[in-house]
């Protein structure tokens, strides 16, 4: 029988898995399907023949009805064992590199179908996989030269691509998560050990990579990658092995402070660092946190426009994540998580459209952590305004600049999402100031003179405008509210408002609106009054001066 005719009959039988209406219950009751597929995986000559494109069809037999093995444990031990068996001899050790790749992948497809069955064999699985999950040094030499070098292109003579060898990671990381709760904790252990004792390894310089600074950095990197792709599969709720995870990250936090400044010519060592904490925060909760304080200074040590924007993206989401819990170390790391890609923003050219528009969105990157750090921790934010003087020249000069940076967010009306994130940034600095007695202390004149004139400026037909209308009323609220402040201050702060609403309405005729706006403010009234007083203005305002 010639392998084409093979293969024709094996996708003739994948298709008519395709056609059969409600397979699984197709299998589970046995039928003519069911059958054939395990006198198939019975059949020797055709499971162990060496044929590429036979081999490509029977991988695709496995996963279409390997869930007949689930259904039936009773067949595992026999046929589920013949099948992984298969993958890994004909498949993952294949002599075709594209039967590798295609094993490797349809491995851990195959893997999620029998879990439950597969978690036993773990350890004999690893075994059989131990020296293709070897994560191999690459001297620099041999590296390209070029900026940025994707760690996927990257392989040894004999070993898998980064690629293939992640599928294998995650696919025995899955059967982890699928052993019993005592079990996790030392067979993660058994899969992080190769990755981890790489680190060790060059950490004490008994690796052979010698004086091979970047070679040794991107070795790191990939070693890093691998652990990082045995996470994903967990969560929280694993928390028995939380001891193994904290462990290898030491280990990690070791090697990062060891490359700290190295990072001219490293291969992939600061991405790897930010996937791997971007995994502990779902893996680790709040334990991670601690350990993350150790990890900031490397990466922090870019000035990299693409990098500081993905971090500034993780810092919005460590804040989401955490609330409150972030207050301390963002009152530690703040300055520098802004000051970093601020220095950066503020050197970006704007010769072009494409220019414009990157240094648009590092700067709505940098606004929305910043407002989400003010609506969740605002003493973060709140203290350096109110003391920045008092706690030295750097403290001062970051208050200054962060205060400058969130009022130029104000001011482009056009611009929705920043506006947006300043303006809701601002009304939770308020509210936390006017708790706190502090009010006169930030720039409210301005505020209300950039707020105002953007929102009776701003494009009406856009759904984002509503909210930062909405948000301008809580500016509003909170900056006048009787119960924040004095009388002679609310004094004060009443007339910086009449005259900013003078500015950005100038000719206003209709005296209606001001005047309810001024009524529902002195009355402390809700922010709903105050929207629907402001719209009123607004609205006023746009349709005698032609805008409407």
């Amino acid at each position: 029988v010639q392998p084409m005719e093979v293969d024709a009959v094996l996708f003739l039988f994948k298709e008519a898995g395709e056609i059969v209406k409600q397979l699984d219950q197709h299998l589970q009751a046995k039928g003519p399907l069911a059958a054939a597929f395990l006198q198939l995986t019975d059949c020797e000559a055709l499971v162990s023949t060496d044929h590429g494109v036979v081999q490509l069809a029977l991988m695709e037999i496995y996963v279409r009805y390997g869930k007949l093995l689930a259904f039936h444990p009773d067949l595992f031990p026999r046929y589920g064992q013949r099948v992984l068996q298969a993958l890994v001899s004909r498949g993952i050790r294949s002599s075709h590199p594209h039967v590798v790749s295609r094993a490797c992948f349809m491995f851990g497809r195959f893997l999620k179908l029998v879990k439950a069955q597969a978690a036993t064999l773990l350890t004999q699985i690893h075994e059989a996989l131990q020296d293709l999950l070897v994560v191999q040094y690459v001297p620099s030499a041999l590296l390209p030269v070029q900026a940025e070098v994707s760690l996927t292109k990257i392989a040894v003579k004999g070993s898998l691509k980064a690629d293939d060898q992640a599928y294998l990671y995650e696919a025995l990381a899955s059967l982890v998560t699928s052993a019993k709760v005592e079990e996790q904790r030392p067979l993660l252990e058994m899969l992080l050990k190769g990755p981890a004792q790489t680190l060790s390894e060059i950490l004490t310089g008994a690796s052979r990579a010698g004086n091979d600074v970047a070679g040794c950095a991107g070795w790191s990197g990939r070693s890093i990658e691998a652990i990082a792709t045995v996470s994903k599969p967990f969560t929280v709720q694993h928390a028995s092995t939380a001891p193994a995870w904290e462990a290898v990250l030491l280990l990690v936090a070791k090697i990062l402070e060891k490359f700290l400044q190295h990072l001219g010519r490293e291969i992939g060592l600061w991405r790897a660092a930010l996937f791997l904490c971007r995994r502990m925060v779902e893996v680790l909760g709040d334990r991670f946190l601690d350990i993350l304080d150790t990890f900031l200074p490397f990466l922090y040590a870019t000035n990299d426009q693409t990098e500081l924007a993905e971090l500034t993206i993780f810092a919005h989401h460590l804040v989401c994540q955490y609330q409150k819990k972030m207050a301390p170390y963002l009152q530690k790391w703040l300055p520098q998580i802004f000051m970093r890609p601020y220095a950066v923003w503020q050197q970006l050219p704007e010769q072009s459209e494409q220019l414009k528009r990157e240094k648009l969105e590092l700067g709505a990157a940098l606004l929305q952590l910043l407002k989400e750090a003010a609506q969740r921790c605002p003493s973060a934010i709140l203290e350096a305004m109110l003391k920045g003087a008092s706690l030295g020249p750097d403290m001062q000069r970051y208050a200054q600049e962060m205060t400058g940076f969130l009022l130029i967010g104000l001011q482009d009306a056009k611009e929705l999402k920043a506006l947006l994130y300043s303006a809701a940034a601002w009304a939770a600095l308020l509210e936390a100031a006017a708790h706190a007695s502090a009010m006169a202390a930030l720039p409210v004149a301005q505020i209300f003179q950039r707020v105002l004139w953007s929102a009776a400026r701003m494009d009406y037909n856009d759904i984002q405008s509503q909210k930062i209308l909405g948000e301008a009323s809580s500016i509003l609220r909170f900056a006048l509210s009787p119960r924040a402040q004095p009388e002679a201050q609310l004094k004060v702060m009443m007339e910086a408002f009449q005259q900013a609403l003078v500015s950005a309405l100038p000719g206003l005729r209709t005296e209606t609106g001001p005047r309810k706006l001024c009524e529902v403010l002195a009355q402390d009234g809700p922010i709903k009054d105050i929207r629907t007083a402001l719209q009123q203005c607004i609205m006023d305002w746009r349709r005698e001066s032609g805008m409407a």
